[in-house]
């Protein structure tokens, strides 16, 4: 794929970025936009929700934390279909003639999504734009502990993004990596 200017980009999505009502969903805060890579702004809101599951695995025990890590996977997962299940229609409509995208786009674009999520994991860990999600922890040693998860999830995201060919590789390897930890 060119990756000059696939699509316009967001540049800045997370979930801070998005409202929602039950009847209608906004993106807010442009200011980053930019022409680039289709993967680029799900990569980051992806990110954004790993390092939020990152932050609660220092709460391991807690039940109500399992479940938001839970709730945190499922809401990638719908992402991702919603998304899926988006493009196709609109390929469809504006693309080539009816022909489906194949698989092959569709999987090099969760790739390519996961590297850049990846990318920005590690950013948002060793950068100078924290995370408020790991931030808060205040004992050192536990916020350890999430920005390990999050650098080593990160780092899978960018090296072995190859492996993921579909969304529920990606939740099953971050339920390995977790398990590992």
């Amino acid at each position: 794929m060119n990756h000059d200017a696939q699509a316009l980009i967001h540049g800045d999505l997370h979930t801070g970025s998005i409202m929602v009502t039950n009847q209608d969903t906004k993106v807010i805060d442009p200011e980053f936009a930019f022409y680039g890579p289709m993967g680029f702004d799900i990569g980051l809101l992806f990110a954004n929700l790993l390092l939020s599951y990152c932050s609660y695995e220092t709460q391991r025990d807690s039940t109500g934390s399992k479940a938001y890590q839970v709730y945190l996977l499922r809401m990638i997962e719908l992402t991702w279909l919603q998304f899926e299940a988006e493009f196709r229609r609109s390929w469809n409509q504006f693309g080539s003639q009816g022909l489906d995208p194949g698989e092959d786009v569709l999987i090099h674009l969760l790739q390519e999504s996961l590297g850049f999520a990846g990318c920005e994991m590690i950013r948002r860990v060793i950068g100078t734009s924290h995370v408020a999600d790991l931030e808060r922890i205040e004992d050192p040693r536990q916020r350890v502990i999430g920005e390990t998860l999050a650098l080593r999830m990160g780092q899978h995201l960018i090296l072995g993004r190859g492996a993921i060919r579909n969304i529920v590789d990606l939740i099953e390897s971050v339920q390995r990596l977790q398990e590992m930890s």
